[in-house]
């Protein structure tokens, strides 16, 4: 599942205790658009929400793909039978489109390693190969990462653990990347 990056704008809490669908009413009028990473043992829940309405819900098992729900309500319904750990993100306007309209996608089989490639002569070989998709890059030192979207092998922005908004389309922070 493909979380956002920055710093979570609530975190800790548990399903049990809400009432998602009014959660999901009061973020839209505290915080406008967002999205809650659900998650339990066996499953992953990612729902999207702009400041008007509710976008998508991505609904993943362990070792499955993700899957799309257009509609709140059969999430509703499993939130109703097991306990989730709740996390808040705030998105930006613009990012929330972005996000609730990833499709499905499926992981490369290999990871690379900044020993065997530089972050720059990776993004300059998927312009070249104008590759639409994401680098997800870890760090060993710290718990924390960053996402570099790519469209037709053009930048089009990141999620980093430094900034907010989940689509940080600036040069300072890919430079700092």
């Amino acid at each position: 599942m493909l979380i956002p990056q920055e710093q979570p704008y609530l975190q800790g809490l548990n399903s049990y205790y809400l009432i998602i669908d009014k959660f999901v009413e009061h973020l839209q009028g505290e915080i406008g658009p967002g999205c809650l990473y659900l998650r339990t043992s066996d499953q992953e829940v990612l729902l999207y929400f702009d400041e008007y309405e509710f976008q998508l819900g991505v609904v993943q098992k362990q070792g499955e793909r993700g899957q799309v729900s257009p509609s709140l309500a059969p999430i509703l319904e499993d939130l109703e039978k097991r306990t989730y750990q709740v996390t808040v993100y705030q998105l930006d306007p613009n990012a929330i489109f972005f996000w609730s309209q990833m499709p499905p996608f499926q992981r490369a089989k290999a990871e690379l390693k900044s020993t065997d490639i530089k972050m720059a002569d990776l993004v300059t070989r998927l312009k070249q190969k104008k590759f639409s998709g994401f680098v997800q890059v870890r760090f060993h030192d710290r718990n924390k990462g960053a996402l570099l979207f790519l469209h037709q092998g053009e930048r089009v922005g990141g999620s980093y653990f430094w900034s907010s908004g989940g689509l940080d389309p600036s040069d300072e922070s890919y430079l700092r990347l």
